[in-house]
């Protein structure tokens, strides 16, 4: 047998072993079994030709007819094979693994599994495991805060949370101050935390101001194409894409959050809806941060308004006491003067007596003033004027190396007051700021404005909400340091030698102070560092309805004076040392006095004779009847005779309820003799009319 005869005959059993293995296994393999069969008859017939016509040809053309007709049967087989894997079974999909063999659906179960889907079919997943990241991390957070010992650790728990679960460069929360209209850097995660306690601006020309202003998120995507929404801070953070939301409160927002990255472009809408989440638990922390503060500060002023009624009840009764003792010194000392040559030693050492004696009586006027037991005369008072003489007074007691001057950011501002406490007031503050100096001077500024106070924060200082005038005076002195600060409106405390200072001060200024300002139902206000001055911010209503005139002077009412021969004064004190004094007193003014001690016994005596008497003066705290009750039975007895109480310290009536009584006057001990017979003399005058 020839080559070609046994390579014909290998095509031949080839293709017919593949037509019983196609026709056994395959749906199509009639079809493919006709054409390999039809493939074998061509090759036969190439051979049987190329045999035939190799005897005819040279040797040289044997190989080369051989060589093609293995070429054309190879094509022939190749183009079978073709028409086989076309037609043959495809490998079952996944729905159809159920009706595949047995054999080949364990071999699919034992495949490897499939590799990963394209991009776009992952972004869906991305999103989700993202979403899902950031709602665990949420609670996470949340847990975390609650469990916090302090409102410090909740926040830098937080803005590490955000900076972490977004994979940004940083994250920071700026804490409103109201006040000053500025964002506070309480909490930095990143660059940011070097920065800590830094002011920036609430204006609308960052995106944190524009946050807080429109009170919804921001999100920049390119900071370097909006130059003009770049905060102070974020340069050298290295930011390029940035995101904002408000930290809500009650009444007004508390904060923004923000968060910031180094590439453009880089939050979407799943990140702002996590950061609001973020700022949600951090307004419940920061709220209830400040409702502790308020329940505390509450308790606080709760303490030192009953240590300061304690204080005022004891220095008020202790007022009254040295009143009446002063009155008689003052007194005694005046008829003693009279009846001295006045160039005289003893004269002279009288006139010192009565000069001791006004200053103690300023000091107990303090006490009574610290003691809301004050009368104060309400006017309709401009603000800048007692600044002015405050200011020209302050500069000749002052050192010279301490300098002192006004600042009027709010012209015109009036408040309904005393004008002689409010003189005081500042006088004292001014002070309290001298004695603060060191050895090497420094500044005293006493500005004037305004401010609204909300609610909230009227609530904080134990005020209404409304208007208010804010009269402060701050200077460059040693400060207050902390552990007394609380203190420091305590009577006769000075905080002057535990500042530092070397000018010592009596301790009752700032207690005035308080006092004074409280009656008017204001608040003091102070803040202080040790080494950085103080400031005392005091704060007062503001009111647009005039204050009824004050009464006209001493001086005019008693321009005119009526004879003192005639008027028969009853003049009734529990004290027997004034009673003596105030009947040489006025006996000497030319007033017939009738002194007695006991209230009830000068009633019976007025009932005997109610036209005895033409004035009656009388002190207030009595043992049997106190004056206002012996002014409303001697009134019911006689309506018009002339009332005259005195008084050094007077804490359950009125001037107001004694004129609806019927009192003509009412003065303060002690009482100059002369100064007391021009009352009388009025009194008089008044009931002659």
């Amino acid at each position: 047998m020839s080559e070609l005869e046994l390579a014909s005959e290998l095509m031949r059993w080839a293709a017919l072993a593949c037509v019983l293995y196609q026709v056994r296994r395959w749906p199509h393999g009639w079809t493919v079994g006709l054409l390999v069969l039809t493939s074998l008859l061509l090759i036969e017939q190439v051979g049987v030709r190329a045999f035939a016509l190799q005897s005819e040809l040279p040797p040289s053309a044997r190989l080369v007819y051989r060589l093609g007709s293995f070429a054309i049967s190879a094509l022939l087989l190749g183009g079978a094979f073709a028409c086989v894997r076309a037609l043959g079974p495809r490998r079952p999909s996944v729905p159809d693994r159920e009706q595949a063999p047995p054999r080949a659906r364990d071999e699919a179960e034992r495949r490897p599994p499939s590799k990963p889907t394209p991009l776009a079919a992952e972004e869906p997943n991305q999103t989700l495991r993202a979403r899902a990241r950031q709602q665990e991390a949420l609670a996470n957070l949340g847990r975390r805060i609650l469990a916090s010992a302090s409102l410090g650790e909740a926040l830098d728990d937080a803005v590490h949370t955000v900076a972490r679960t977004l994979r940004v460069s940083g994250s920071s929360i700026f804490e409103f101050a109201f006040h000053r209209r500025s964002l506070v850097l309480r909490s930095g995660a990143g660059r940011m935390s070097d920065y800590l306690g830094v002011a920036l601006s609430a204006g609308r020309d960052s995106y944190l101001g524009q946050a807080l202003s429109q009170e919804q998120r921001v999100i920049v995507s390119d900071l370097d194409e909006a130059p003009l929404l770049r905060p102070q801070l974020l340069p050298y953070a290295q930011a390029r894409s940035a995101i904002a939301v408000v930290i809500p409160g009650r009444d007004r927002p508390l904060g923004v959050l923000a968060a910031h990255a180094a590439e453009a472009s880089r939050f979407t809408d799943e990140d702002a809806h996590f950061i609001q989440g973020v700022a949600n638990l951090i307004s419940a922390t920061m709220e209830q941060e400040r409702t502790r503060a308020e329940l505390d500060r509450g308790r606080e002023r709760a303490l030192q308004a009953q240590k300061l009624q304690a204080l005022g009840r004891l220095s008020g009764g202790i007022a009254h006491d040295l009143n009446n003792v002063l009155h008689a010194i003052v007194g005694n000392t005046e008829l003693a003067l009279r009846r001295s040559n006045e160039d005289s030693v003893a004269a002279n050492n009288l006139r010192q007596v009565l000069t001791a004696a006004q200053r103690a009586r300023a000091l107990i006027q303090q006490v009574l003033t610290f003691s809301l037991q004050g009368r104060p005369e309400r006017t309709r008072v401009e603000i800048e004027s007692i600044v002015d003489e405050v200011v020209v007074l302050m500069r000749g007691c002052l050192p010279k190396d301490v300098r002192i001057y006004k600042t009027v950011l709010l012209p015109s501002a009036t408040v309904v007051a005393d004008s002689t406490q409010l003189y005081q007031v500042l006088v004292n503050l001014c002070t309290n700021a001298g004695h603060a100096m060191p050895e090497s001077g420094g500044e005293i500024e006493v500005s004037i404005d305004g401010a609204y106070l909300s609610a909230d924060e009227a609530r904080d200082l134990g005020l209404e909400e409304g208007r208010y005038i804010l009269l402060s005076v701050r200077d460059t002195g040693h400060g207050i340091p902390s552990e007394i600060r609380d203190r420091i409106f305590d009577p006769f405390f000075s905080a002057s030698g535990v500042a530092g200072s070397a000018r010592e001060g009596t301790g009752m200024g700032l207690a005035v102070v308080h006092g004074i300002v409280d009656a008017h139902h204001g608040h003091v206000r102070v803040e202080s560092d040790p080494g950085e001055g103080a400031r005392f911010d005091v704060f007062l209503p503001q009111s647009e309805e005039s204050a009824p005139e004050s009464t006209a002077s001493e001086a005019q009412l008693s321009s005119s004076r009526p004879a003192s021969d005639d008027v028969r004064v009853l003049f009734v004190d529990d004290e027997p040392a004034l009673v003596l004094m105030t009947e040489q007193g006025l006996g000497g003014h030319g007033f017939e006095v009738t002194g007695m001690q006991s209230s009830t016994r000068a009633l019976e005596v007025f009932r005997q004779d109610p036209f005895a008497f033409d004035v009656v003066v009388m002190d207030q705290n009595m043992p049997e009847l106190c004056g206002d009750a012996l002014a409303k039975e001697l009134i019911q007895i006689r309506h018009d005779i002339p009332i005259v109480l005195c008084t050094g310290y007077a804490n359950e009536v009125t001037p107001e309820e004694l004129q609806a009584i019927g009192v003509r006057e009412y003065l303060n001990k002690p009482l100059a003799i002369d100064h007391l017979a021009n009352v009388v003399r009025r009194a008089a005058r008044s009931a002659a009319h």
